[in-house]
C-alpha cells in the first residue's frame, strides 16, 4: 500500500451541539416535549437537571434542531461547534 501523498485531503468532521436552558415550573415539560421532537428527527438529545438549583433544566442536542418561537420564548439557547484545537480556526 502506498503512503499518502502531501496532497491527501483529510475531511474535517463538523459536530454541532445546541443547548437550551429553562427554569421554572414548566421547564421540564417544555424541554421534554422538545427532546421528543429532536429524537423523532433523529437527533440525540439529553435532558439534564441542575444539582444546585432543582428548577433549572438544560437540554443538550447533538445537532441543530429547528427551534420554534415557542421553544425560544423564555429560554436561553447556545449553539456550539467542534473545532480542531490545534488549527488556527480554533480562535475564530
Amino acid at each position: 500500500m502506498d503512503a499518502p501523498s502531501d496532497r491527501t485531503f483529510v475531511a474535517r468532521t463538523f459536530v454541532a451541539r445546541t443547548f437550551v436552558e429553562r427554569s421554572g415550573p414548566h421547564a421540564a415539560d417544555r424541554l421534554t416535549d422538545l427532546r421528543g421532537r429532536c429524537r423523532a428527527a433523529g437527533l440525540p438529545a439529553d435532558l439534564l437537571r441542575s444539582r444546585d438549583d432543582r428548577s433549572l433544566w438544560l437540554l443538550v442536542v447533538g445537532g441543530e434542531p429547528d427551534l420554534t418561537a415557542h421553544d425560544l420564548d423564555g429560554a436561553r439557547t447556545w449553539r456550539f461547534e467542534t473545532v480542531d484545537a490545534t488549527s488556527r480556526d480554533a480562535s475564530r
